[in-house]
């Protein structure tokens, strides 16, 4: 099996499209890895999360995974190998 190594001037080009959309950049999300296999985004959680009862709104924890999909969606297109995700 040949291993696959991701363009890292796409990786930054993911990146930095993660960091400059207003939404995931408001909430605070992070892209600190991605791969062909796998995408890692932090968010580190404070009171601006937290719905009234204290727990952390739902729409965070949403936002967090739409922007992982977001991330992820593309690492095919560089090989020319489209991908499709059914959520």
């Amino acid at each position: 099996m040949t291993s696959l190594i991701a363009n890292p001037d796409w990786i930054a080009a993911a990146r930095k499209c993660v960091q400059d959309a207003p939404f995931p950049n408001l909430v605070g999300i992070e892209l600190t890895a991605l791969d062909f296999d796998s995408c890692r985004l932090e968010l580190t959680l404070g009171e601006r999360h937290m719905q009234p009862f204290g727990i952390v709104h739902g729409g965070v924890l949403v936002a967090h995974g739409a922007s992982t999909l977001m991330a992820m969606s593309g690492t095919g297109l560089q090989l020319g190998v489209p991908k499709f995700l059914a959520v």
